[in-house]
């Protein structure tokens, strides 16, 4: 049977569970986990309303319900639902107006409520005495359960993301991942560069699509067209997106290519009116993209022959257009304040600067992660 729709709630013995859930994680786990085994079965509702503190790690509420129940989607024993709080008032005011709603959500989510019996399971004791003197004794009762004991909490991990991985929610941790981007023109060890960082930091890696559909398909440079860039930018997405979402992402994933790369050489060579049928696709996708940097490889060594890239693109001319067209789109699209250029400067023992971008690149990743372990 399919997961995507579940059966209403069975049973007499019926858990409650309520929070914002932004994001989710091991101490919530646990207590579902204990409800599960208390009683027949679980209604789990994440709530919250517009600019709560969910939405400020890029969580609201739409994006926590669809996490929530895609954590739960084979769990016959927890049936997610959520309540909007938009049109509530805030607490202390909104109780009668929350609770009435919440029980309208209990209702519905229930096969038959009429001979159930509740327990909301709350972790602030103020919520216990609220509840306890709105509900109905007969059919409902209220559990207060003390915080996680090591002090795990969701403002916790808001805070100190990386910190606290192992303690988020798998589905949840794609918004905390720290994805740096390293781009530039042909030639310019961008993929050396990403493959040295990621085997330093034993980090997930995204690799150029286009090289693997180009040679795939046997399509030279000169030869893509719409379909073509369709294939590479949805690629590219996917390919970069399922390493963030699989569970070997511990925080840091590295890419060379992105869809700003591929816009500009879209931009740059293929006719005008080509190149503006792909632009909501362009638009949609690095809407999707979320970058904590952007570091851009400078034009300044010799091109290498891969017979891979058009020799007329490797032209040092052409490398030159490429880049200052790379940094107008990243502009174009917002991306200055993320932004940086690897500058390393070439020395005798290091000719071309590789090993001086290297480790301009590794001060600026220790940097950005250091920067949240130097929280308290």
């Amino acid at each position: 049977m399919g997961n995507l729709y579940k059966e209403k709630v069975r049973g007499e013995d019926i858990a409650i569970i309520f929070g914002t859930f932004a994001p989710l994680h091991r101490a919530h786990i646990d207590l579902i986990n204990r409800a599960k085994r208390e009683h027949d079965a679980v209604i789990l509702v994440v709530s919250g309303y517009g600019g709560d503190r969910g939405e400020s790690c890029h969580l609201p509420l739409k994006r926590r319900f669809r996490y929530l129940r895609e954590t739960f989607s084979t769990d016959q024993l927890v049936y997610v639902e959520q309540l909007d709080e938009t049109k509530i008032p805030r607490m202390p005011q909104g109780w009668d107006n929350w609770l009435e709603n919440m029980l309208l959500i209990v209702e519905r989510s229930m096969y038959t409520s009429s001979q159930a019996t509740f327990t909301f399971y709350v972790g602030e004791a103020e919520y216990e005495s609220e509840l306890a003197a709105r509900l109905d004794k007969q059919k409902f009762s209220v559990q207060y359960t003390k915080r996680d004991k090591n002090g795990l909490s969701a403002t916790k991990i808001r805070e100190r993301p990386l910190h606290n991985w192992a303690s988020i929610s798998h589905v949840y941790r794609r918004v905390f991942s720290k994805n740096i981007l390293i781009t530039g023109s042909s030639s310019t060890g961008k993929t050396t560069l990403v493959e040295d960082l990621a085997n330093y930091y034993n980090a997930p890696k995204s690799l150029e699509y286009a090289r693997y559909y180009q040679e795939h398909y046997n399509v030279r440079d000169e030869e893509l067209d719409v379909e073509d860039y369709i294939n590479l930018i949805r690629g590219q997405f996917k390919q970069t997106s399922n390493l963030i979402n699989r569970m070997e992402n511990s925080g840091l994933i590295l890419a060379d290519t992105d869809a700003i790369t591929t816009y500009v050489y879209s931009k740059l060579y293929l006719p005008k009116e080509e190149h503006n049928k792909l632009l909501p696709l362009y638009q949609e996708t690095i809407r999707k993209s979320n970058w904590e940097a952007i570091l851009i490889a400078p034009p300044v060594t010799q091109y290498v022959e891969d017979h891979f890239r058009n020799k007329e693109w490797g032209k040092q001319e052409e490398r030159k257009k490429f880049h200052q067209a790379l940094i107008d789109a990243y502009i174009e699209f917002g991306y200055q304040e993320k932004l940086i250029f690897l500058e390393g400067k070439a020395t005798a023992s290091d000719p071309n600067g590789f090993y001086a971008r290297y480790e301009q690149a590794k001060q600026i990743i220790d940097f950005i992660l250091l920067e949240e372990e130097n929280k308290q």
